[in-house]
């Protein structure tokens, strides 16, 4: 797989996880429906709360922040590798902008005078 392939994949993955902390935020304020089975004649009983019961407001809550917590940790890779490779480049040419500055002013790029 191509390195570009692969970003353009990262980038996709991390805006999904993005979208799903936001849609299970938005479940926590949504109608939500909790059911159970119980009793001699092991029964189904379900209702439809308003709003989610604090047990699986807390399960949409950590199960969002896991998905947005994700989504940062993919978004810091990309730009973390951004800037090791920026930070590279700039320092190779300026490690050959001062060897040229050198070669310029009749010094060899080691120090020494070109006529020594």
């Amino acid at each position: 797989m191509r390195t570009t392939d692969m970003a353009a994949l990262r980038a996709e993955v991390s805006a999904k996880y993005l979208r799903k902390a936001s849609e299970l935020l938005d479940q926590m304020d949504e109608p939500h429906l909790v059911f159970s089975f119980g009793g001699k004649e092991n029964t189904y009983n379900e209702a439809v709360p308003q709003r989610a019961l604090p047990g699986d407001l807390r399960n949409l809550m950590t199960a969002s922040a896991v998905a947005f917590d994700k989504h940062l940790k993919i978004l810091a890779a990309q730009t973390d590798s951004g800037a090791t490779t920026a930070a590279s480049m700039l320092s190779g040419i300026a490690d050959a902008l001062e060897k040229a500055e050198e070669v310029l002013d009749g010094e060899t790029p080691s120090g020494e005078s070109a006529g020594t």
